[in-house]
């Protein structure tokens, strides 16, 4: 078991979800929560590596990992997004089998080369790597940004009109609005899960689903791109980083926080862990009643 080392109980309230711009920074963002507690624990979605590998150049990158080294044992890979969504195991995940122990054994293995005098090459080598997989992927995120877009406005269209001016002015919706948002992802989040999964859950262990999650988060996104409006007039590779914001807020909820300094990440986080603490949650459990 890959928590072994550590009891759950403890990492569950310590490991925290860092993404690229954090990794990228470690020695300033991820060093002072390791060194605050033996138990502390870093996590990082397979994305926020592929982006890493992705983004920066090799002499960045074996500096970032050269902080974290000392650490290697406290650093998990969690699976990638589409095999949490598909796999029957993963319907209700918990923070342990959301990680990868094969993906979190290959990067600790990295942290032993980078004092080796060819760590530049290597590490070089392995961004080539990942950047074939990589690519693809994020080309087809973009290119699916259009029908995004498209989706988004069709929904705003039938957005209550109360409820728009009432969050552009940062005012409480009313029950109208707030019956139509709960709706709305109750629905969506129903129709993704009955994509991957014909169980039949009942609503507190559908809100335990990451395709739930993956709703809310993707949902609050899109009532920002509401209230601040410009759409239809952003490019493809902005609303494809929104949806790669989503998918890490998403997974952040199942462990103790986020370390990120991008604020918009920050807010579809924060506001849908509101959201799921004190509108879903509570609806959930007046169900079993």
């Amino acid at each position: 078991m890959i928590f072994q080392k550590y009891p759950l109980g403890v990492l569950l309230n310590t490991a925290r979800l860092a993404d690229s711009g954090a990794l990228g920074r470690a020695q300033t963002t991820l060093i002072p929560l390791l060194e605050a507690s033996p138990t502390n624990a870093i996590v990082i979605p397979n994305i926020v590596i592929l982006e890493f590998f992705r983004g920066q150049s090799a002499e960045k990158r074996i500096k970032s990992l050269s902080f974290l080294a000392p650490y290697a044992d406290r650093i998990f890979i969690l699976r990638p997004g589409v095999k949490i969504a598909n796999d029957p195991d993963l319907l209700t995940p918990t923070p342990t089998n959301l990680l990868d122990e094969k993906i979190t054994a290959d990067f600790r293995y990295i942290f032993k080369i980078l004092e080796h005098r060819y760590a530049n090459e290597v590490v070089t080598a392995i961004a080539v790597f990942y950047a074939k997989h990589t690519d693809s992927y994020f080309d087809s995120l973009t290119k699916s940004a259009a029908t995004i877009k498209a989706d988004i406005l069709a929904e705003t269209a039938q957005f209550p009109k109360d409820g728009i001016v009432a969050l552009r002015a940062k005012r409480a919706v009313n029950d109208e609005t707030l019956k139509y948002m709960v709706d709305s992802v109750i629905s969506l989040s129903a129709e993704m899960l009955s994509d991957h999964h014909s169980e039949i859950l009942e609503p507190r262990q559908i809100i335990e689903t990451f395709h739930f999650r993956f709703v809310l988060c993707a949902y609050t996104m899109e009532l920002e791109w509401r209230v601040r409006g410009g759409l239809n007039t952003a490019k493809d590779k902005t609303v494809r980083n929104d949806v790669t914001d989503s998918l890490i807020a998403a997974q952040s909820m199942y462990f103790d926080g986020l370390i990120t300094n991008d604020e918009k990440l920050k807010s579809i986080h924060a506001k849908a862990l509101w959201a799921l603490n004190f509108i879903f949650r509570p609806l959930a459990e007046r169900a079993r009643c």
